[in-house]
């Protein structure tokens, strides 16, 4: 739940910087990128959590 936040907290100020700024502003990129590194850092714990600690992935 804590990443959900996290995304949320990161979006919505890119989202307002858009706004404000334009797409292809410099803070909106980095906000975009800040938006990127946290969504895939809860794919990653997303997949992490789909296999058992003992478990073989790859046979």
């Amino acid at each position: 739940m804590e990443l959900v936040k996290a995304i949320e907290q990161t979006r919505q100020p890119m989202i307002d910087c858009i706004y404000s700024r334009g797409l292809t502003d410099e803070k909106t990129l980095k906000l975009s990128r800040e938006l990127d590194k946290v969504i895939v850092e809860s794919q990653l714990m997303k997949s992490i959590k789909k296999y058992e600690p003992n478990e073989t992935i790859c046979k």
